[in-house]
């Protein structure tokens, strides 16, 4: 294919950008933001609003926006490898050649290519065009790769700025000054991390419950409810740490507490019928918001016979009756239009596992009024589902997220019961608490 001569001074030109001091005003950029679990730290352009990413392997997103229409974005991505030896201008190549196969995508041209430092590593950087759903849209992204210090893999970060084809002048020069603030950090496993609340907020599509998004993490709404995640770039590029909001009426329990006591006949069988031990870890009284909730605690492991290696259980929990609603928390396959051929989970990171080989289930839940006088009660749960963690561990991350919840509706007062009865026979109380709303910011 033809370069134009234009071009390629424009990719020379964020090369040196990127590198090196051209004498041009800099841009204006917003603070650093660190992202552990993907072991990178970087800054976007001063003005560009950060957006809730949505598929595992994207770590963040913002957009410029014009009169409140987007009209350029910053995207940033990382990929665990498989391949011990592929560069990044074949990982750049591969990407182009995967997005020419997206059908949204149409008249893709490679404008021109030039290598790019990343962090002192080196990196491949393109420009392209292309038609996206009938918009003209220009776009600069760079490839590079790290390998993960004491172990074996890699990792492939790809930094992308697009904008609309009017806007073409402003891409290279944005691409440039986000490659200038990045530095490289070490690669934390999720569970690990101290959870900071982001300033987005997701809403339940039956309006009862809305969450806020944790930073760094990816996250989405369905008829289920919410569902959001953060892959573990340490154990291969997985999702080790998933939560979900549901709601369902239920007839045949009234109170959060007979809720768990079917909750840990549930994961006991799901256990069993995968060859794992499940074990209530606790049962208390634990907060949802600013509502009165029952806190279950179960972990699910291999039989202490089993000799199974460090990190091995990473599959599908055998959740507390939630199965299919978690597993829309799973990792989705990832795309041709964003994922190169060479990308493969099963990579181990740089963080030694001294975790043990298990699945911990934390839930919180509410009982919700009934809506009218002729329906059941409405049960509402956060589950936090958290793979090769300590209990302890869990349950403290499970305290920050319950923090951003908030409950939309009359929840009934959680009871405790009395001294020597089974908490699935306890009856509710009278009373009721209203939750504040969530401030969004």
């Amino acid at each position: 294919m033809r370069t134009s001569t234009k071009a390629a001074v424009w990719v020379i030109a964020a090369v040196l950008a990127a590198t090196a001091d051209v004498g041009r005003a800099e841009m204006a950029m917003g603070e650093s933001v660190d992202f552990p679990h993907a072991g990178l730290v970087l800054a976007f352009p001063a003005g560009y609003q950060s957006q809730t990413v949505q598929q595992p392997f994207d770590i963040a997103r913002a957009i410029l926006t014009d009169k409140d229409l987007p009209v350029q974005a910053v995207s940033v991505a990382a990929f665990p490898l498989e391949d011990p030896n592929i560069s990044a201008e074949e990982l750049a190549d591969q990407m182009a050649a995967a997005q020419q196969q997206n059908l949204a995508v149409r008249n893709l041209q490679v404008l021109s290519k030039a290598p790019m430092k990343v962090a002192d590593l080196p990196g491949a950087a393109r420009l392209i065009s292309y038609t996206f759903r009938g918009d003209e849209t220009v776009a600069a992204s760079v490839v590079f790769c790290r390998d993960l210090v004491g172990r074996q893999g890699r990792l492939e970060y790809v930094i992308t700025v697009e904008a609309a084809a009017d806007r073409k002048a402003e891409v290279l020069p944005a691409l440039g000054e986000v490659v200038k603030s990045v530095r490289l950090m070490t690669v934390v496993r999720p569970i690990d991390i101290p959870l900071k609340m982001s300033s987005r907020v997701l809403e339940a599509p039956d309006g009862l419950i809305a969450l806020r998004v944790p930073h760094g993490w990816f996250a989405e709404t369905s008829e289920a409810g919410i569902s959001l995640a953060q892959t573990d770039y340490a154990l291969g590029g997985e999702p080790t740490v998933i939560a979900c909001v549901l709601g369902a009426e239920t007839a045949e329990v009234a109170t959060p507490q007979q809720h768990a006591q079917q909750c840990i006949q549930a994961a006991t069988q799901a256990a069993a019928d995968q060859g794992m031990e499940a074990k209530v870890i606790s049962q208390e009284p634990a907060r949802l918001g600013s509502a009165e909730a029952c806190q279950l605690v179960i972990e699910q492991r291999l039989p202490q016979a089993s000799s199974v290696p460090a990190g091995a259980v990473t599959s599908q929990p055998a959740s507390a009756g939630f199965d299919a609603e978690l597993s829309r928390s799973e990792a989705p396959e990832p795309t041709a239009s964003t994922t190169p051929a060479t990308s493969a989970a099963g990579r181990p990171g740089e963080v030694g596992l001294a975790e043990p080989n298990n699945v911990v289930i934390v839930q919180r839940s509410v009982m919700l009024a009934p809506a009218q006088a002729d329906k059941p009660p409405r049960c509402l749960a956060l589950v936090l589902v958290c793979i090769n963690a300590r209990p302890a561990s869990a349950a403290a991350l499970m305290d920050k997220l319950a923090e951003g919840v908030a409950i939309r509706g009359t929840v009934q007062a959680a009871t405790k019961p009395a001294a020597g009865e089974e908490p699935a026979t306890s009856a509710p109380s009278a009373g009721t608490a209203e939750t504040k709303p969530l401030a969004p910011g």
